[in-house]
């Protein structure tokens, strides 16, 4: 069963950038999930990426 159909239909490809943003975050996520359990202020930690920026993480 999918949910919200209409929000996965026509969105434009993911460029290689925004992989690598997306790659960082889940890196550490992981990373915190495997300290314990996350707070409020970790989740911040975690999606400190901006994923529109250019900029070099």
């Amino acid at each position: 069963m999918q949910f919200f159909p209409e929000w996965s239909k026509g969105l434009p490809k993911i460029t290689e950038a925004e992989k690598t943003c997306l790659d960082v975050v889940r890196r550490r996520y992981l990373y915190h999930c495997g300290e314990g359990d996350l707070l409020e202020g970790d989740s911040y930690l975690v999606g400190g990426v901006s994923l529109t920026s250019d900029r070099s993480i």
